[in-house]
């Protein structure tokens, strides 16, 4: 139940602040924040030279993965 409401929440605000307008069945979803979300970070650590392997299992952690693998596979790169 908490998800739905989740969902309406988002779906709502996203259409107050312009992201999406009323009617529209498409736009932005959480996942997309979520997922845009762990890909910066990625970018992020590259830039700032960190080991980034090393600090797959913080952000795979973060975004409650059990394991790094399942991180890799949502991200659509191949798992190590």
């Amino acid at each position: 139940m908490l998800h739905q409401y989740v969902h309406r929440v988002f779906w709502r605000l996203s259409r107050e602040v312009g992201l999406r307008r009323p009617g529209d069945r498409t736009g932005p979803r959480v996942h997309d924040f979520r997922h845009r979300l762990a890909i910066q970070t990625l970018f992020d650590w590259y830039r700032e030279g960190k080991d980034v392997e090393q600090q797959l299992p913080v952000l795979s952690t973060y975004l409650g993965h059990a394991c790094v693998r399942d991180l890799l596979v949502s991200l659509g790169l191949p798992p190590s």
